[in-house]
């Protein structure tokens, strides 16, 4: 059994969370952003996954996980993010925008 029970391995995610959307945190973070992100999944009915944060630019870059492309192109879409595309489902283009 693995250290922390019931907690999904990095490689099971990314199996079975195929869709990411990655989004730049404000200055002064996330706020209230984050408690609208978490109903997002919640109305859903839906567990929400992120994955690992870095840093670009000096900016910190989130990253949710999602099993549908549709839930993940609507959630980026809310909440100004880019969804990377799986690099199975396309060679040439790694990102999509879901602004408008």
């Amino acid at each position: 059994m693995g250290r922390y029970k019931d907690r999904r391995s990095p490689k099971v995610l990314a199996r079975d969370f195929r869709y990411t959307v990655e989004m730049a945190v404000p200055d002064g973070g996330l706020g209230r952003t984050l408690d609208r992100m978490y109903e997002f999944h919640s109305l859903r009915e839906i567990t929400p996954y992120s994955g690992d944060d870095r840093h670009v630019d000096g900016r910190n870059i989130i990253t949710w996980l999602f099993a549908d492309p549709a839930i993940a192109l609507e959630f980026g879409a809310e909440f100004n993010g880019t969804m990377l595309v799986p690099a199975k489902l396309s060679h040439l283009n790694t990102k999509t925008s879901c602004q408008s």
